[in-house]
């Protein structure tokens, strides 16, 4: 089943029953191969992220110099492991916002003396001043997140003015939707503000699939649009403009030696980070620990009966681009070549958020209503609850279909599954009872900022999701029955595309 250089430590290192004394007598003093993956190994990795970060203006943003030296972070110690790294480019459009402006016609309404906006990607371009017309919008919101359908239906619009700028609340459906809507409305430019629930009410971003917007699209907080709303005869004047170029992005495939090729074991984690810091948690944790896992399982000789894969993806936080390149086509259609072979892929992103839970993606679909469990997601799902249990810890669900990489493997029918920490979202106070911590501060204090330094990271939970995964994928590569196949495959032309990491604004709503 294995070949290994040192037989009896590494069978004693993979076994659970423990390694036999010149005695006979059995003991379990032999590291299991997840104890490997140590928490001393995975911060000097991050620690050498954070330094990339420092020498290139504080981030490792896509297609930046901070970008491009982690990759050749990652190519060079794969190298030094004595594998064979591939980097992998991929052409993508980029986004680059010149200048923007937002101001109230006349007398400014309380609230509203300085607008916080953000220009949606791809959004329109031109200079627009018109009146403000609010569309179908619910002030307070009256359900959860993603429960207010404003702009949703052609008829939200109904005798909306048209030339007018349509005021449209986030929530149910894409922004994509919603400023189509606004745009065979007639509407001039389209300003969409958050829902309003805990959580999202600050000022709303996003990014539109499917080219660039007819008109310019704008989006501000919750407390804004409240205030635009209540003001009367409001006028506004939106000046955007950006320019759109084609780049050269990067994707790092690393195949491991062994195991059969048409059974593929892909496990996968973004390098890229956001432009406001270095992305040490994010997802600088998750792609160390790919790092660590593919060198220690080099270091031991292992030898699977199934292949395994890792990937490194870019421009994850542009909207998943660089795995979309991966697992479709230039023409949107599920990509054969690479999918043929593939059993199951395991996502890892952002394990060591500083506030953070232990949380397993919901493979069998029995805590998100998604649509896309498979036998082969719940499969992946028991093995790291298992885990965690053998070990004492407590876990919790998250959503399978979140907006990560995991997202297109999950959407194809790929068994999947995988380990996420915690992003923006309060710590509630069940999960401070399980995990520690501080209820009501989010489970990543530094999502998106400057401070997602090394000093906002969470040693010691990191280990433990980083061992968890290690076992997993191990057991995964060791599996000699036959993997639970999943659901139908799906054409990326007829899906909404995500914004980005873990942005829970999942499809753009």
């Amino acid at each position: 089943m294995r070949t290994v250089s040192r037989p009896i430590a590494l069978a004693c290192l993979l076994a659970t029953m423990g390694c036999p004394e010149p005695d006979g007598e059995l003991v379990n003093d032999e590291p299991t191969f997840a104890e490997q993956i140590t928490e001393s190994a995975l911060m000097d990795h991050l620690t050498s992220l954070q330094a990339i970060a420092d020498a290139n203006d504080g981030n490792r943003m896509f297609l930046s110099g901070g970008y491009l030296d982690s990759v050749d972070y990652i190519v060079q110690q794969l190298e030094d492991a004595g594998l064979e790294p591939v980097v992998e480019t991929f052409d993508m459009e980029e986004y680059t916002l010149n200048t923007a402006e937002v101001q109230v016609n006349g007398e400014p309404p309380a609230g509203l003396e300085d607008i916080n906006f953000s220009v949606f990607e791809l959004s329109g371009q031109g200079t627009v001043t018109a009146p403000l017309s609010a569309v179908s919008v619910t002030i307070p919101p009256s359900g959860g997140a993603n429960s207010t359908d404003s702009g949703c239906e052609s008829a939200d619009f109904d005798g909306f003015p048209a030339g007018n700028i349509a005021l449209i609340q986030r929530g149910t459906c894409t922004f994509v939707q919603k400023v189509d809507n606004a745009v065979a409305a007639g509407a001039s430019a389209v300003v969409i503000f958050n829902e309003g629930q805990q959580g999202r009410r600050d000022v709303v971003e996003g990014q539109l699939d499917g080219g660039i917007a007819s008109i310019p699209v704008i989006g501000v907080s919750y407390g804004t649009g409240r205030a635009m709303v209540e003001a009367a005869n409001l006028q506004l004047t939106i000046a955007i403009d950006a320019t759109i170029s084609v780049t050269t992005d990067r994707n790092i495939i690393v195949d491991l030696p062994g195991g059969d090729p048409a059974r593929t074991v892909l496990v996968g984690a973004h390098l890229d980070g956001v432009e406001a810091g270095p992305g040490i948690n994010d997802n600088g944790s998750g792609s160390a620990f790919l790092l660590e896992l593919a060198i220690q399982m080099q270091d031991q000789g292992i030898d699977p009966t199934n292949h395994v894969r890792l990937a490194w993806w870019g421009a994850e936080e542009e909207g998943l681009i660089g795995s979309s390149r991966y697992f479709y086509d230039d023409n949107g259609e599920p990509n054969d070549a690479n999918l043929s072979t593939l059993d199951a892929y395991l996502n890892f992103d952002m394990l060591a958020s500083g506030n953070g839970v232990r949380m397993v993606y919901d493979g069998d679909g029995s805590d998100f209503d998604d649509g896309v469990d498979s036998d082969g997601s719940a499969l992946i799902e028991e093995m790291f609850e298992a885990y965690f249990d053998e070990q004492g810890l407590a876990t919790r669900p998250e959503a399978l279909l979140i907006s990560s990489d995991s997202y297109w493997p999950a959407l194809l029918g790929i068994p999947t599954g995988g380990l996420f920490s915690g992003a923006f979202q309060p710590k509630t106070d069940s999960e401070e009872d399980d995990f520690g911590g501080d209820e009501g501060t989010a489970h990543d204090p530094c999502y998106h900022q400057a401070c997602d330094t090394i000093g906002n990271t969470n040693p010691v939970l990191y280990e433990e999701l980083a061992q968890a995964g290690a076992s997993v994928i191990v057991d995964l590569a060791m599996r000699e029955e036959a993997f639970p196949s999943g659901n139908t495959r799906r054409s990326t032309r007829d899906l909404p595309k995500p914004r980005g990491c873990h942005d829970h604004t999942v499809w753009d709503r």
